[in-house]
């Protein structure tokens, strides 16, 4: 883990091992940029950072003042987002209004 630092600006910056994909936590905010085509891909907000050993996020909520939850979610590949979307739906199909409203082809 590299952290760059100055007076006005500090980050934490993670590699993954396969160097595919840049994590880039400043604050509450981590983004996730490909390395190969050096996009953003993913935005994490309320981010407590990543941890590449579980290839987890640690977040955290508050839903009221003063009452602040910590937990973690996956890091999911597009694979996997769209297995877990075959699994959801089955066979269903969305409407052609619906395809639309979301300019879905």
């Amino acid at each position: 883990m590299d952290t760059i630092a100055n007076a006005e600006f500090a980050a934490k910056l993670y590699v993954t091992g396969d160097k595919k994909l840049l994590m880039i936590n400043t604050g509450p905010l981590t983004d996730i940029v490909d390395t190969e085509s050096w996009l953003e891909i993913g935005s994490v907000r309320n981010s407590l950072g990543y941890h590449e050993k579980t290839d987890v996020f640690f977040a955290y909520s508050n839903t009221k003042f003063d009452d602040y939850r910590v937990g973690y979610f996956r890091h999911y590949t597009l694979s996997d987002l769209i297995d877990k979307a075959h699994r959801i739906l089955g066979n269903n199909q969305i409407t052609d209004e619906l395809k639309s409203q979301y300019g879905i082809e």
